[in-house]
């Protein structure tokens, strides 16, 4: 702030200060002859450097660690400095920001007594202040540190890693060297995102460059780590960690080719965007798929991405597709042609089956030519919808049981067949009167979007509105709901408590939704176990 009687004054807590104070001293440290500038402005001498140099050295033995050449350089420098803000009465008065209990069993407080031990009666706060400057300093160590918070740091990490080797489809050689050495560099790096004491590094904004094929796939793969600290990653701390794994992967002779990047946006629940997500991704194993996003996260994303699939008009420049969220196996061969020669310019042969038919009744009588067009379009697909993936647990017929099928006449209104069609899984305890409340809030018609094939209606909500246990519980009505000039016979509520373990039951349904002869079956059928003997065969 200015003023004509004092000039220009910093203002704010000792704390932020101390953020800007550190800040500046490396920022003129890197300049040149910068050294020279900081002892001549703070009037700091050779000799207090010297002495406190000597003090480091003694906590490098303390600590069975050795500060890389920087630091060993750069940190004397900071701890003379917080002395003097110290001895003036400068002190921190918001201690909320320092875990005491996180801090003061650490090797690096005890440490921290030696840079101190000839000032006379520091605060606890300072002491852990200084603690903290030691935490959050770059070290190479010869000593792995074993201690129960750096194998918990390493567990968040571990898990990181597997997700990045998922998401690049590649397997990490000399993994657990990358990990040992991950930890080592974000140890410190835990106490500066925490207590936001990160440095925007410009040097790294070049290097990542280099690593641009992967940088993205860190971003996405953190979040075990992410989860774990507590708090959102600095993007700086992401580059960095771009680095170990960028360099670890030349190292050792892998490459990843730059994919194109792909968002799946979905207006509704999580289930339908995450069906959606799941299609694509088996249709497009060329491209990275960022995770399903609703309308208004797309909108606030800043995510980098080459094309957008919606089902849906959103306002993008990247290449947009509209795609429905529930498409027949030719559809997909018909979205993969306009894609690939879209994004690629090539061109690729797509089988018109009207074409094909025609052609075949020109020299056979078919009987049944709905039945050979659906057979047909099953044949030239490239992707089965049935084929699911290992980690899918529970089959349709697992979830819709005759325990949770309802049979009804009629109802009076969309609301009360949804509260009717959840009342198996809420008696279950599968499910909250918060979960019927979200739905009935989230839908108050029935919608197209909902509504697999005309067929069956889907409604849910997301897993946090009140869902205890995966479940699908299933109404049929005899006189059925209109949506638009059609009737929907079935409503089958989903509890959804991940994006997985539901899946292969979804994918089941929208088979089954598809098959208008097996639906009409189950229209006339007024037994529970008869409805169930159904959902059973169609669950393989």
């Amino acid at each position: 702030v200015y003023s004509r009687m004092y000039g220009y004054d910093i203002v704010g807590s000792e704390w932020n200060k101390r953020k800007l104070l550190i800040e500046v001293l490396r920022t003129v440290y890197d300049m040149y002859q910068g050294e020279t500038y900081i002892q001549m402005y703070t009037g700091i001498s050779k000799e207090e450097i010297q002495k406190l140099k000597g003090q480091m050295e003694k906590v490098e033995k303390r600590l069975a660690l050795q500060f890389i050449d920087q630091k060993i350089k750069l940190l004397p420098y900071t701890i003379a400095i917080l002395l003097k803000r110290i001895k003036k009465g400068n002190l921190i008065k918001d201690p909320y920001h320092i875990d005491y209990e996180e801090l003061s069993d650490t090797k690096e407080f005890e440490a921290a007594e030696i840079l101190i031990e000839e000032a006379a009666c520091i605060p606890k706060e300072e002491r852990l202040f200084i603690t903290l400057q030691l935490l959050t300093s770059n070290v190479l160590s010869s000593q792995f540190l074993r201690d129960e918070e750096t194998l918990e740091l390493k567990s968040s990490l571990k898990d990181s890693l597997a997700l990045f080797e998922k998401k690049a489809c590649i397997t990490f050689k000399e993994k657990e060297k990358l990990l040992q050495k991950l930890v080592l560099h974000m140890k410190p790096a835990y106490y500066r995102i925490k207590y936001q004491l990160t440095t925007n590094y410009s040097i790294i904004k070049k290097v990542s460059e280099e690593f641009e094929a992967i940088h993205y796939i860190v971003k996405d793969s953190l979040k075990p780590f992410e989860t774990y600290i507590g708090c959102p990653i600095p993007e700086s701390e992401v580059m960095f960690i771009t680095v170990f794994i960028g360099g670890h992967l030349i190292n050792s002779g892998e490459t990843i080719q730059l994919k194109k990047r792909a968002v799946v946006v979905c207006p509704n629940g999580v289930s339908i965007s995450h069906l959606m997500e799941h299609t694509l991704r088996d249709l497009f194993p060329e491209f990275y798929f960022y995770e399903a996003l609703s309308i208004r996260e797309f909108e606030q994303s800043k995510a980098d991405f080459d094309m957008v699939f919606s089902p849906v008009p959103v306002q993008t420049s990247k290449h947009l597709f509209i795609v429905e969220q529930f498409i027949s196996d030719f559809q997909k061969l018909q979205l993969r042609q306009r894609v690939i020669q879209t994004i690629f310019g090539l061109n690729t042969s797509v089988v018109n089956i009207e074409q094909l038919i025609s052609v075949i009744e020109k020299y056979a009588k078919v009987d049944q030519k709905a039945q050979l067009q659906k057979a047909l379009q099953d044949y030239f697909s490239l992707q089965v919808l049935n084929e699911t993936s290992e980690n899918q647990e529970y089959s349709l017929a697992d979830l819709i049981t005759p325990e949770t099928i309802v049979l009804r006449d009629q109802v009076e209104s969309w609301k009360e067949a949804i509260s009717i069609a959840a009342s198996p899984l809420l008696h279950k305890g599968i499910i909250t009167e918060a979960y019927i409340d979200k739905m009935q809030e989230q839908y108050p018609s029935m919608s197209p979007h909902i509504v697999l094939r005309l067929n069956v209606a889907i409604p849910h909500a997301s897993p946090e509105d009140g869902v205890q246990a995966v479940g699908m519980s299933l109404l049929k009505l005899k006189e059925g709901l209109l949506c638009g000039e059609q009737k929907v016979h079935f409503i089958v509520v989903i509890a959804a408590i991940d994006k997985k373990k539901h899946l292969n039951a979804m994918l089941q349904l929208m088979k089954l939704a598809e098959m208008n002869g097996v639906i009409n079956e189950m229209k006339r059928l007024n037994k529970k176990y008869k409805i169930y003997e159904i959902i059973k065969t169609h669950s393989i």
